[in-house]
């Protein structure tokens, strides 16, 4: 059994629902990024409570309004028995492993998944250099260019929490004082004023 999740916002959930999100373990000997799954217990004005599903990093979460597009939550909207299978080149979805197959014989698409995560995550690790050379000015202007961005997109809200895992590793501080408002920029938590970000 198998779950097709796709990116929602908050006000489409309620409880019972299927839930997907983003943590980031950076904890000392942390996962780093990882997806976690669970069930939606409450949900209020600004929070969404989840029994998450068995893993590692405990059987609850939280995901705050103001922390939403970080977090980069998904719905479940469907259920199969089988499941679908996507190309990891193109990311076309197949009801089929043969279709799949046929697809990637035709377009010469890579077949070995291993290589294909090898490649994303040496362009995921050279995507973080960058990011970590930036200025903090900088990364606050990259956050205000992403914040309109459809979240659609799911290298959207992965670069953003790159982005913020920067500026939270440059001034923790900060950055706490940021997440726990209600403000969708930091700069002004930074130092930085409004014109210094164009």
């Amino acid at each position: 059994m198998s779950e097709d999740f796709e990116f929602a916002a908050f006000k489409d959930f309620q409880p019972g629902d299927r839930i997907r999100f983003w943590t980031n373990d950076n904890g000392y000997g942390g996962l780093g990024e990882v997806w976690r799954t669970g069930t939606v217990r409450k949900v209020t004005a600004k929070t969404i409570a989840i029994d998450c599903d068995r893993n590692l990093l405990g059987d609850r979460a939280t995901i705050r309004l103001a922390d939403w597009s970080r977090r980069c939550p998904m719905k479940a909207v469907a259920t199969t028995e089988d499941g679908t299978h996507f190309c990891l080149a193109c990311g076309q979805v197949f009801e089929s492993t043969t279709l799949l197959d046929a697809h990637q014989d035709e377009t010469g698409h890579e077949k070995d998944a291993e290589t294909a995560q090898q490649r994303a995550a040496t362009a995921a690790a050279d995507m973080r250099r960058k990011i970590a050379a930036r200025s903090t000015e900088q990364l606050c202007y990259d956050l205000a260019l992403t914040d309109g961005m459809p979240v659609t997109d799911p290298a959207v809200p992965m670069v953003r929490g790159w982005l913020m895992g920067e500026l939270e590793q440059r001034d923790p501080v900060a950055f706490d004082a940021w997440v726990f408002s209600d403000e969708n920029l930091p700069h002004r938590f930074f130092g930085i004023a409004p014109n210094q970000l164009v």
